[in-house]
């Protein structure tokens, strides 16, 4: 149950996710929890983390000058880890209910050109 530690947890759910999804979304996730959350929740005991702990990781994502795009992707794998962990009985209650960030996602982006591809390609 909740004994269980956040490293713990996020192998089973990697193990879950590549069922299916695609490899290249599994690797990115996995990046995502090692770079960004696991510093800052890995030892923690599921059921101990608390809206608190998961704004620290927010911040955290703020503080490294991430996109609003990129810390944005990172929220939400966290929120789905939690709403996983919530569905499997792993926990009782669920610190991401009352954690609501905004993050600025109006930088646009574009796709390459064919001939920035080129160029990138030579």
């Amino acid at each position: 149950g909740g004994d269980v530690t956040m490293d713990a947890w996020f192998e089973h759910y990697v193990e879950a996710k590549e069922l299916f999804i695609k490899e290249q979304s599994v690797d990115q996730i996995k990046l995502a929890y090692k770079t960004h959350i696991q510093p800052f929740l890995g030892k923690m005991r599921m059921c101990d983390i608390t809206p608190s702990n998961v704004i620290m990781v927010v911040d955290s994502l703020r503080n490294k000058g991430l996109s609003g795009n990129s810390q944005q992707n990172i929220f939400v794998h966290l929120r789905t880890m939690f709403n996983f962990a919530k569905d499997e009985g792993v926990i009782t209650s669920n610190p991401m209910v009352i954690v609501h960030p905004t993050f600025d996602t109006s930088t646009n982006r574009r796709a390459l050109t064919n001939e920035e591809i080129e160029i990138i390609l030579q």
